[in-house]
């Protein structure tokens, strides 16, 4: 049981590291929602049918980590996702026999379909991510012990071994956290700016190549905070990072699925539009580089007037798009010539 207990360990600890890869993979891709839930889904199905594959069996019954698989999945995906994923995973049951066990499961899993949305909604309204995924685990491996009590098939070895998964469930629990935390912060380091929050060099590069690979028409936008230095020297860094997290929290008001916002260095920032309405979306962008002196005017809590320069480049037919980033860098630089506090359109 232990070398059985150890390889399901494996296989979620595999597939936690997979699933980050696969995110990142199709935030390249710039996935819609219903191919992402697919991926997810697929991911469920893939990794539970493995971890079948390193069950052990007794009297024709499987125990493994599948519940520490659909608690994760209560936990981070959409309810259209787990709902699916569980449904496949009571089919794919009946490639490791076809008996009165697997029967049971499949309505054992149509049981959890119904009871774990309300579960769900019940913990995460007062727990901890931890302490939800033990309840989940709780109460599945709960329901599966009187289940089998209600069809007479329950002994001491059954239950043994349900206890046993349960606690190697919530000490691999614990474990998880900790590397999904690690992962996580390794994943935030690698795309986010940590100041800003805003996604770094790194994601416009990849966004870039996506729309290269994809022909599609697109528009840049590079702005610059105006006389940034001035806020540094004259109230101290602090005040220069309240700028900035300002400013990027203003231009956040134009992020969609078709508009991207970056932090491109010191205090430029660089806006990727893309998709249908290009040319609204563009006005859109000229006048939130204009907006925003009355913007800082009417908060509160702010006491600092911000303006910024601002370039834009249309990609032009068969050009790089990182011809096209030079030239909006090329038009910005022609807007900080001119007086600054404006946007230039590149030629």
């Amino acid at each position: 049981m232990f070398y059985s207990i150890l390889a399901n360990i494996s296989v979620l600890t595999l597939a936690i590291y997979l699933y980050f890869r696969m995110n990142d993979y199709l935030d390249q891709k710039r996935a819609r929602p219903l191919k992402r839930n697919c991926f997810y889904c697929l991911w469920v199905v893939l990794v539970g049918t493995v971890l079948m594959k390193y069950s052990i069996v007794t009297f024709q019954i499987h125990f493994d980590f599948r519940f520490i698989l659909i608690a994760l999945a209560c936990i981070y995906f959409d309810w259209s996702v787990v709902i699916a994923s569980i449904f496949f995973l009571s089919l794919t049951r009946f490639i490791f026999g076809s008996n009165l066990m697997s029967v049971v499961n499949l309505f054992f899993y149509f049981y959890l379909m119904a009871t774990l949305p309300i579960i769900s909604k019940y913990s995460k309204k007062r727990l901890s991510i931890f302490n939800q995924m033990n309840v989940t685990m709780a109460f599945m491996v709960t329901s599966s012990i009187i289940l089998h009590l209600i069809l007479g098939t329950l002994n001491p070895t059954i239950i043994l071994e349900c206890l046993i998964l349960l606690a190697s469930g919530v000490v691999g629990n614990g474990l998880m956290s900790l590397y999904i935390e690690d992962l996580s912060e390794v994943y935030q380091a690698s795309n986010f700016d940590p100041l800003t929050k805003l996604q770094n060099r790194r994601k416009l590069n990849q966004l870039l190549l996506s729309l290269e690979n994809s022909g599609e028409e697109c528009c840049i936008g590079i702005l610059d905070i105006d006389y940034f230095k001035k806020f540094n020297d004259t109230y101290g860094h602090a005040v220069g990072d309240r700028v900035l997290r300002f400013v990027a929290d203003y231009l956040r008001q134009i992020e969609s699925s078709n508009a991207r916002i970056f932090r491109f260095g010191g205090e430029e920032m660089v806006i990727v539009l893309f998709g249908k309405n290009l040319s609204e979306s563009c006005e859109n962008l000229v006048q939130l580089q204009k907006n925003l002196p009355a913007f800082c005017q009417q908060q509160v809590d702010f006491p600092y007037t911000v303006t910024l320069s601002q370039g834009i480049a249309h990609k032009q037919r068969n050009e790089n798009l990182f011809k096209t980033l030079k030239r909006a860098d090329q038009a910005l630089y022609r807007a900080k010539e001119q007086g600054r506090n404006q946007t230039i359109l590149s030629d």
